[in-house]
């Protein structure tokens, strides 16, 4: 992931969602390839989403070739759920978060995050 305004995943990317009616889980992965031997993926989970409106702090987590990024509690973070069309399965949003890793060494900022995703699974 790139850091920064207008970063993000690049293609080549598999993506896996999923929303749990029961509690109202909504979770989000991403991979992104970046060669044939690297690869970083991308987690976002939002739990109690059961309607439009802003969920914060999501949990949300990367793990890199060498290294795992945790969310930065001590900045903010936000996930903007803009649609939910659970009839035709169907969630859109907009999120912005920070990470670090363990060791405090390297993070991660991710601004202007947006997402549409068709075709969720429902359980």
């Amino acid at each position: 992931m790139a850091a920064g305004r207008g970063g993000g995943l690049k293609p080549p990317l598999s993506l896996v969602h999923y929303y749990q009616s029961t509690d109202g889980l909504f979770r989000f992965n991403a991979r992104n390839y970046k060669d044939y031997e690297s690869t970083q993926t991308f987690y976002i989970y939002v739990y109690g989403m059961f309607d439009t409106g802003f969920y914060s702090p999501p949990y949300e987590r990367t793990y890199d070739a060498d290294l795992d990024y945790y969310p930065d509690t001590s900045l903010s973070s936000y996930i903007n759920i803009t649609h939910i069309d659970l009839d035709n399965k169907i969630v859109s949003g907009l999120f912005e978060f920070h990470l670090i890793s363990e060791d405090s060494s390297k993070s991660v900022v991710i601004t202007e995050g947006r997402f549409d995703v068709g075709a969720v699974n429902i359980y």
